[in-house]
């Protein structure tokens, strides 16, 4: 067995061990604590401050994160049916005019025929539309024509006929006394002059009757001549309008327009006036639903903040803001400036995560849009994180 000696000097050893062990932690736990306390206090201004701090901190707000986007955003294209690239027409970097074709598909060709097609169809049926119709109003003239006709001339053909029959009825009534003459005068007139006058008294009557005749068939045949002839003209006016429905010209525009736009959605085109940023597929690429271009006007570039939502109510249109990043020195800038032009309306997590690891994320932001007054450097770092500093004091030239 060891001496006692021995005993005790090993209980000090290990006690001196657990006493130092417990106040390093102790230590560290307080420096820690320390250091949180100030930070959350830079960060969160309350009522523990001083009136100094706090004055302070309401002149210019606690820096915040945020990221560089164009003010118009950024556009996706891409096509929605299956379709394979044949052609990619542009390059990354490149600045495209709107309307300008980036990418050529396989169908195009395809969509370019079925257009011209639905294009010549569309003519030819204008072509017998025109015909039709140029037919069917010939036609209709035609029995306008023929109704005049009938309502103008009929009762002429009246007034001829009963002037005829009077003249018969004279005609008539001369020869009876002409035979009658010769038949009072007895023998002193040869009898073959008088079967003369007795033939020519029966064909005068002969002629009076079908002269009356003929005028009771023009009573009779006036009124169905003019019905006929307004039956005629209605017939053809349907038929023109039978004829110029068996064509349809809003259908045959409608499918030509139906193939103008299919040739069109197998072409990729640029939406607006803006720089390629990013190529998403390669010439063969099989693609659907998938972005295939991504591009943005770069001419005004934004950073979105993310404030912190207690500070929102200092913050306004127009506070001016400063933009600081180590990339905009590289390029010559110390910092970028820009004015506040949109707030946001709906408080969210942060979307920019701090490199710091100790800074806290378990708070709300406000996203703050600023435009930026120089946009050449930000357009070169479209996504990057940055901080930004409002600066309510310099509102209009004084204090908010």
């Amino acid at each position: 067995m060891p001496a006692p000696s021995e005993k005790g000097g090993g209980a000090i050893h290990w006690g001196s061990l657990l006493l130092a062990a417990t106040a390093g932690f102790a230590l560290g736990g307080l420096g820690v604590y320390f250091y949180l306390y100030h930070y959350n206090a830079a960060a969160s201004p309350n009522e523990s401050e001083t009136p100094q701090t706090s004055e302070k901190a309401e002149e210019v707000l606690p820096s915040a994160l945020g990221r560089i986007e164009p003010k118009d955003g950024i556009l996706y294209l891409g096509v929605p049916t299956p379709d394979r690239i044949a052609k990619i027409l542009v390059k990354e970097g490149d600045h495209v005019a709107s309307g300008k074709q980036l990418v050529e598909l396989e169908s195009e060709n395809l969509r370019q025929l079925e257009e011209e097609s639905a294009e010549i169809h569309c003519k030819e049926a204008k072509k017998r539309l025109e015909a039709i119709e140029a037919s069917g109003k010939a036609q209709i003239q035609v029995e306008q024509l023929r109704l005049r006709q009938v309502e103008e001339f009929s009762p002429l053909e009246l007034e001829a006929q009963r002037s005829k029959i009077k003249f018969l009825q004279s005609q008539v009534a001369n020869a009876a006394r002409d035979y009658q003459r010769l038949e009072k005068s007895g023998d002193t007139i040869a009898k073959q002059q008088k079967d003369k006058q007795r033939l020519l008294l029966e064909q005068a009557q002969e002629e009076l009757t079908a002269a009356e005749t003929q005028q009771r068939k023009l009573d009779l045949a006036q009124p169905l001549n003019r019905e006929l002839a307004k039956a005629r003209l209605v017939a053809a006016q349907a038929e023109l309008e039978r004829g110029q429905s068996t064509i349809s010209l809003d259908l045959l525009n409608n499918q030509t327009a139906q193939a103008r736009a299919r040739r069109q959605a197998a072409r990729i085109t640029a939406l607006s006036d803006g720089t390629i940023l990013r190529l998403l597929a390669h010439k063969g690429d099989l693609v659907q639903g998938k972005h295939i271009v991504e591009m943005a006007n770069l001419d005004k570039m934004i950073v979105v903040a993310e404030v912190p939502i207690s500070f929102i109510p200092r913050i306004q249109v127009k506070d001016p803001a400063t933009i600081t990043s180590e990339v905009f020195r590289e390029l010559g800038y110390k910092e970028l400036e820009g004015e506040v032009y949109s707030i946001g309306k709906i408080a969210g997590k942060p979307q920019v995560a701090s490199l710091d690891p100790l800074a806290s994320v378990d708070y709300r932001i406000v996203e703050v849009k600023i435009l930026l007054h120089q946009s050449e450097p930000a357009a070169k770092y479209i996504g990057h994180e940055v901080h930004v500093t409002i600066d309510p004091t310099k509102r209009g030239g004084g204090k908010p």
